[in-house]
């Protein structure tokens, strides 16, 4: 029987609790720094820059899986702080260590 993790289960219900127009934005950070996360996965041509306002980033496991920083820190993304063309997206406060 296949079983599910915690990361799944939270990945689930944060989905169902902010649906709508604040749903929590899952993926892989590609690239960042202390304020700004990057994931070439979310370059979508044509969207403004205002598309993702408000939205919450959490960082769930930081690049080498030891619990560092910023491992487990929340910001919402900047009013405007969306480059479509790549994917980035600016945080209204920077996070303690630079997302890789």
């Amino acid at each position: 029987m296949p079983s599910t993790t915690a990361k799944e289960i939270r990945r689930r219900v944060a989905e169902r609790a902010y649906s709508g127009r604040y749903a929590p934005i899952f993926g892989t950070a590609t690239g960042g720094a202390v304020g700004s996360v990057i994931d070439s996965a979310y370059a979508i041509p044509g969207a403004t820059a205002d598309h993702y306002d408000f939205r919450i980033i959490k960082i769930a496991t930081d690049a080498g899986g030891a619990g560092a920083a910023p491992e487990g820190e929340v910001r919402y993304i900047s009013e405007g702080g969306y480059t479509a063309s790549t994917g980035a997206f600016a945080v209204s406060a920077n996070f303690t260590a630079a997302v890789a």
